[in-house]
């Protein structure tokens, strides 16, 4: 290892994205810095503009194009890791975990070339909650990225981490995480490892909420700022300005009430400038109500751990929205327990991720024996979407992509030609023996039973291979009769508001404030029909032919 040597971590939130770098100081002290993508910004915009071509922009230049071309800027991806619905920009479908490693390739290649070296260890952070299923399509990505030696991290031991440089803690001691991003929000309790004495892990539940961060935050003061820009427009007879300036004006509002007692909204119309001023008092009562959300959210995942309140050593605040003032005071409120915070919260996990890359470096434990990813990660989807992009070589922010359609599911059936053949000799046979029977008689009930069984398999199969869509089927109305309803019934919006984890091994994620039932994305479950009951046709209920057995 050289002097030159530097790990790498990587935090691609919903909204933002940021990035650390950790090396050995000259004072032989390990020390780790927020990488900045500009001048004046420790973080971007986690945003992919998908060009018509097939390139790809990020961060802030995929915003920027994104404000002429709307429709092809993709946000909150993050949200859909894993899912078999690709994310469907213009004529490409594109899975989400792609889009994740490809602007993870884009962040190695934007260091390499500013630090004028490759990172000699990267490490990327996950939400604790995923499971196997979600760490193996991101590895499977990150692979078909050209990123294959990177580290997965779960958020919450990187948050220990961080913490621990300033505060450590003794084996069995208990840290409670309140993490407030820009569209999420997330509580849960950390202890730190008997075992070894290194590290912590969760106890108790995680608790999400969907839909509650800063984003929604801007929307409430957005609709404030709206109802007097619009009073001051018909009073001077103007129309409001265009919806994304307003909601430009807005967030920057929002940042500066983090810090000042007021804010002023400068605003153009037809008729000259105009001034909307915002006070704090009037952001937190709007605000008021969904942060009370998060506090009991908080208390759940306390009690979930099995501890009072008073047994944590402090409550450690992460993401950008938990620099309101108003959250440390109801915090302080409700708790009355030691609160920490960073200057800038968004960077915690990705300063304590670039730690825990640099001292496995230092140990000697190479990136590929260290993650915890599935052993045949990178053969668990094919690598037909997106090409991969050299990191090595400091490309630019853009990369190629290809056309493809989402391929089309095989049913069970359509793998089992001698399931199809028998069944189709068993009608054969039965329809042979029911002609050659006497009158009068009739054939076994089983048998009947059996024979439209067997129709019923064989029915669905013509209709599939004689019903082939053609050629000019949008990918919407295949992907809907793939899945057995209109194309209305794939609402993507609802795969974004998931709080039921789809593997089996990920903790059950519990939602407080914004619905009373938990949701699956794969929608409602269907009971299967018992084997011993023939499937009916729809309709009137047909009577039976013939006299009673």
């Amino acid at each position: 290892m050289s002097n030159w040597d530097f790990a790498l971590a990587i935090d691609i939130g919903n909204s933002r994205v940021v990035s650390a770098i950790a090396r050995v100081t000259r004072s032989e002290q390990t020390q780790a810095a927020v990488f900045s993508f500009s001048n004046n910004e420790h973080s971007a915009t986690s945003a992919v503009f998908v060009d018509s071509d097939g390139s790809l922009s990020f961060a802030d230049e995929a915003e920027r194009r994104g404000r002429e071309r709307p429709e092809r800027l993709v946000r909150e991806f993050a949200h859909q890791m894993g899912d078999d619905v690709p994310v469907m920009v213009g004529e490409y479908a594109i899975r989400a975990e792609d889009l994740y490693a490809r602007m993870c390739a884009w962040i190695i290649s934007v260091v390499t070339v500013s630090e004028g070296a490759a990172p000699a260890v990267i490490a990327i952070t996950v939400p604790t909650a995923w499971g196997g299923h979600r760490r193996a399509a991101i590895a499977a990505a990150l692979e078909r990225a050209g990123v294959s030696d990177a580290v997965l991290l779960s958020e919450a031991e990187s948050v220990a981490r961080h913490y621990e440089l300033s505060h450590p803690l003794q084996a069995g001691q208990m840290l409670a995480v309140y993490d407030l991003g820009g569209t999420k929000f997330d509580a849960l309790v950390l202890r730190k490892r008997i075992a070894a004495g290194v590290g912590s892990q969760p106890i108790g539940e995680q608790v999400h909420i969907n839909d509650l961060g800063g984003a929604n935050f801007d929307e409430l003061l957005l609709r404030q700022v709206m109802a007097t820009a619009g009073a001051l427009a018909s009073n001077a007879g103007d129309e409001l300005p265009a919806l994304a300036t307003l909601q430009r004006e807005v967030v920057k509002a929002k940042e500066t009430l983090s810090s000042e007692a007021d804010a002023t909204l400068q605003l153009e119309f037809s008729s000259g400038p105009a001034t909307v001023r915002i006070n704090r008092s009037e952001f937190e009562a709007l605000i008021d109500d969904p942060l009370e959300q998060t506090l009991d959210a908080l208390d759940l995942a306390v009690e979930s751990a099995g501890i009072d309140a008073n047994k944590l050593e402090a409550i450690l605040l992460t993401g950008g929205s938990s620099r309101i003032p108003l959250v440390a005071q109801r915090l302080s409120e409700r708790f009355n327990r030691p609160l920490v915070a960073e200057d800038d919260p968004k960077a915690t996990v990705a300063l304590g991720a670039a730690h825990i890359a640099w001292d496995r470096l230092h140990d000697g434990i190479t990136p590929r024996s260290a993650v915890a990813l599935v052993e045949d990660a990178a053969s668990a989807a094919p690598s037909t979407e997106l090409e991969a992009m050299s990191v090595a070589s400091g490309t630019s922010s853009a990369g190629s992509l290809t056309v493809q359609r989402p391929p089309a599911r095989k049913s069970w059936w359509s793998k089992s030609p001698i399931l199809i053949t028998t069944a189709a000799a068993f009608i054969a046979c039965a329809i042979v023996f029911s002609n050659s029977t006497a009158a009068g008689s009739r054939w076994p009930d089983f048998i009947q039973t059996m024979s439209e069984e067997a129709t019923s398999l064989v029915d669905p199969l013509i209709l599939q291979n004689f019903s082939t869509p053609a050629s000019g089927t949008s990918e919407s109305a295949v992907e809907s009769a793939e899945a057995g309803g209109p194309p209305a019934s794939r609402d993507r919006s609802a795969s974004r508001e998931r709080t039921v984890p789809r593997d089996a091994d990920e903790p059950m994620a519990r939602s407080r404030g914004l619905s009373e039932t938990d949701t699956v994305a794969d929608g409602p479950r269907k009971t299967p029909k018992s084997p011993s009951k023939p499937s009916k046709p729809s309709g009137p209920k047909a009577e039976p032919s013939g006299p009673p057995v």
